[in-house]
């Protein structure tokens, strides 16, 4: 007859399985506002706090560290396993990582005008994602 599990057996089993088991939707949702946060603070580094200095080395140095901090919440998107093996949302979490990438570049470069360009990029894959994905 089996026996349920208890104990250190019980729990060993509950941390294998939260750590082997797909990420839930709160996962995508911890991601995304990650992304969300970040991407406020890119913006307001390339279009406002350039603006208002003479000096924009500092916004563009904040700039990167922003974009950066959202290339790599990109990279994690596809683990969390919310649309597993869709093409199209692995293409669009990649456009995104992409975009971010080539913001950090031009930002660190001092190309602000690069750095905006690649900001209205990610920008349209974020938008096309939540578009055909809803979340």
């Amino acid at each position: 007859p089996r026996r349920p599990l208890r104990g250190r057996a019980a729990l060993g089993l509950a941390a294998l399985l939260a750590l082997a088991g797909p990420a839930r939707a709160a996962d995508l949702s911890d991601l995304m506002g990650r992304m969300d946060k970040a991407f406020a603070e890119l913006v307001r580094s390339l279009l406002v706090v350039t603006a208002q200095k003479n000096d924009a080395v500092p916004a563009l140095a904040e700039a990167a560290r922003h974009a950066a901090q959202i290339a790599g919440t990109a990279s994690e998107v596809p683990g969390a396993e919310a649309f597993p093996g869709d093409p199209a949302f692995l293409k669009l979490a990649q456009e995104a990582q992409g975009a971010a990438r080539q913001a950090e570049a031009a930002a660190k470069e001092g190309r602000l005008e690069g750095a905006v360009a690649a900001l209205v990029r990610l920008h349209a894959a974020c938008t096309g994602c939540h578009k055909e994905f809803r979340f």
